[in-house]
């Protein structure tokens, strides 16, 4: 299984937080993002996850149209800024063994906290960092497993590397 982390793209400074919509800016990142992959990296990908919050749901709509995926987009309650990530693992270790891949779009600082908890990652160990429209690939290990899986990175990209925006 493969886990594609992403944070959601620059949105506007507005309030309520909830209700921050993609800004023109957000929009151009997730288009150079998209322009990065091929289609065969995300063949797998079999659910797009996204948090309540509008610009979360607004770049999973995004970027399945980006990728041109088929899979269906699910709106998670607990994946936002506050929620606990160690919650999510364990969902998706338990999920883990039904086949398919996993795009989740979250925020700051749950998704930092989550790649660090499935790396494995402590204290002063160099930690995952994600700026907006970032996106991590973790992909899950055979063999001896920890409470949420043994995980290695496969990479982790921000459309600033194709651009000066």
């Amino acid at each position: 299984m493969k886990l594609f982390l992403m944070r959601h793209a620059k949105a506007a400074d507005t309030c309520p937080d909830e209700e921050r919509r993609l800004s023109e800016r957000g929009r151009e990142q997730i288009k150079s993002l998209c322009s990065i992959f091929g289609a065969e990296a995300f063949k797998n990908v079999v659910q797009i996850w996204h948090s309540p919050y509008a610009r979360a749901e607004q770049t999973a709509e995004a970027v399945k149209k980006g990728l041109d995926l088929r899979a269906p987009l699910l709106k998670v309650s607990n994946i936002t800024p506050g929620d606990n990530p160690a919650e999510i693992a364990r969902t998706i270790a338990s999920i883990s063994s039904f086949g398919g891949d996993l795009i989740m779009v979250s925020h700051n600082p749950f998704l930092e906290e989550l790649a660090n908890l499935l790396l494995n990652v402590r204290g002063g160990s160099p930690r995952v960092v994600f700026r907006t429209c970032s996106m991590a690939a973790l992909r899950l290990e055979d063999g001896e497993a920890g409470e949420f899986g043994t995980w290695a990175a496969e990479f982790l990209v921000h459309p600033k590397i194709l651009s000066d925006k």
